[in-house]
């Protein structure tokens, strides 16, 4: 049948039995999957676990800390239920300027302001004529206006188990979480031409698989992942992959990482400071990858960016 329309205003009643819906109902494997549509564009402003935008709140532990009819109710009515924090901040400056955004930070020299594209704004205090806090969220109304009721009560499903025990807890373990995607086709042969083109940001799912079934994102047969790093100490880079088969991979400095399909690992040896590592696809595979690094007496102290 046709699906319902999500309604964006709820009564008590309509309330409890949204809440009593998504305890009973709910899937949050497929409500992380409508977490990463475009349309209700989540990704656009909010991390999990550090990966992603900073402009609204990190949701690493949402779940684990607010109740189902919070998280209902901060995304029907977002100036309802705004974290500290993270409401609208308005500066005017003397010359007539205005800037809006959260407030990152604030002291007797400057108020740095994040607006809601993600780009920061640091205003002199000598410049600023006014400055107020708007009761208003960053975060617009009708963001669930464009999914289905069942599609909402999955997405809050999603957002009730961030942070609990179980496959939306983020793992201890150094995957790589945020990386870019070129949708040029490459080839081993050819891969220093990718190091010239413009990437798009993507982002892991909570589990650490980069969901290369998702067309949106790999809309191409063979993509290029890039994900960058900072060399805390040198040694040796290894990086575990739940596949290397059709895989070359690179320094964006030109060196080959050591492919060992017996472990499904890669790695090389690298330098401290800022690195960049090329993941070309011999073919896009239907599952997931993961790539993740591993740490040793011998290797190398990283940082993920």
């Amino acid at each position: 049948g046709e699906l319902k329309p999500m309604k964006q205003t709820l009564s008590s009643d309509e309330l409890a039995a949204m809440v009593k819906a998504v305890n009973e109902k709910g899937n949050p494997h497929l409500g992380e999957n409508i977490y990463r549509k475009q349309s209700i564009a989540c990704l656009s402003c909010h991390a999990i676990g550090g990966a992603g935008p900073k402009i609204g709140p990190d949701l690493i532990s949402i779940g684990a800390s607010a109740p189902v009819d919070y998280l209902i109710e901060s995304i029907l009515q977002p100036s309802k239920k705004i974290k500290e924090g993270y409401h609208m901040t308005m500066v005017t400056t003397k010359d007539g300027k205005m800037i809006a955004g959260s407030e990152v930070s604030a002291n007797k020299e400057e108020v740095v302001i994040r607006a809601a594209i993600g780009n920061t704004h640091t205003i002199p205090a000598r410049t600023i004529q006014s400055k107020q806090i708007n009761p208003m969220s960053m975060m617009p109304p009708g963001l669930a206006a464009s999914i289905s009721e069942e599609e909402f009560i999955h997405l809050i499903s999603f957002l009730s188990h961030l942070g609990k025990e179980g496959d939306f807890k983020l793992s201890q373990r150094k995957f790589v979480r945020s990386f870019g995607v070129t949708h040029n086709n490459f080839s081993a042969e050819n891969w220093t031409e990718a190091v010239t083109q413009t990437f798009k940001p993507g982002l892991a799912k909570v589990n650490g698989q980069i969901p290369l079934n998702e067309k949106s994102l790999f809309p191409t047969s063979k993509p290029a992942i890039k994900f960058d790093l900072d060399i805390i100490k040198e040694g040796i880079l290894t990086l575990k992959l739940s596949t290397v088969e059709g895989f070359a991979m690179f320094t964006t400095a030109g060196e080959r990482l050591k492919i060992d399909p017996s472990t499904n690992t890669a790695s090389i040896k690298v330098k401290k400071g800022s690195n960049s590592i090329l993941v070309l696809f011999g073919e896009i595979m239907s599952k997931n990858l993961t790539i993740e690094i591993l740490d040793s007496e011998s290797a190398a102290v990283v940082k993920l960016k």
